[in-house]
């Protein structure tokens, strides 16, 4: 039995493209005709000029001085064990 792909899938497809079926767009339309602000995130979502300016956004942020600043909050904290130095290889560079 095919399992039914959660919202954030949909909205994924859907800002990609990617095509749905009925059932699907109307899972997609009843949650944005549940709020305006759902409306407004999908609208949003849908921008391609508004994904690249945020992406851009998380691109430039320092993620080691972040990182550190966590290791640093953890380390005051009686009974954590320290955080490893940042690895992940999408953080590099």
């Amino acid at each position: 039995m095919q399992t039914q792909p959660s919202l954030a899938e949909l909205v994924v497809r859907d800002i990609t493209e990617d095509s749905l079926d009925v059932a699907e767009k109307d899972i997609l339309r009843d949650w944005t005709n549940e709020s305006p602000a759902h409306a407004r995130l999908l609208a949003r979502l849908r921008d391609a000029q508004w994904r690249m300016q945020e992406w851009q956004t998380y691109k430039n942020v320092d993620k080691q001085a972040v990182w550190t600043r966590i290791q640093d909050r953890v380390a005051q904290m009686p009974g954590e064990a320290p955080l490893p130095p940042l690895e992940h290889p999408d953080w590099e560079g």
